[in-house]
């Protein structure tokens, strides 16, 4: 289990995992952007996961910023739903 992922459990969360394929990131890529990719672009600004989605709209990009996150606010506070991830 992630890093990221162990650290919402501890804080009370059972996040739901959307994986996305395709490689997404670098101008190389841009022909190999999947439906996934797009939209975890539309949500963060950037192509690359993980990026975690709260219930109230916050989106959390990069592994570090989701554990520090999860530490921040246990699951009696709020409540985050989905983690988009490979």
């Amino acid at each position: 289990m992630p890093q990221r992922h162990a650290a919402l459990h501890l804080a009370g969360y059972d996040p739901e995992v959307i994986k996305v394929r395709g490689l997404g990131i670098g101008p190389r890529f841009v022909h190999w952007i999947t439906d996934g990719r797009r939209e975890v672009e539309e949500l963060s600004g950037q192509p690359a996961v993980p990026v975690l989605v709260t219930d109230d709209g916050e989106v959390v990009a990069d592994s570090n910023r989701i554990i520090e996150w999860a530490e921040a606010h246990p699951a009696h506070r709020s409540s985050a739903t989905s983690a988009s991830g490979s």
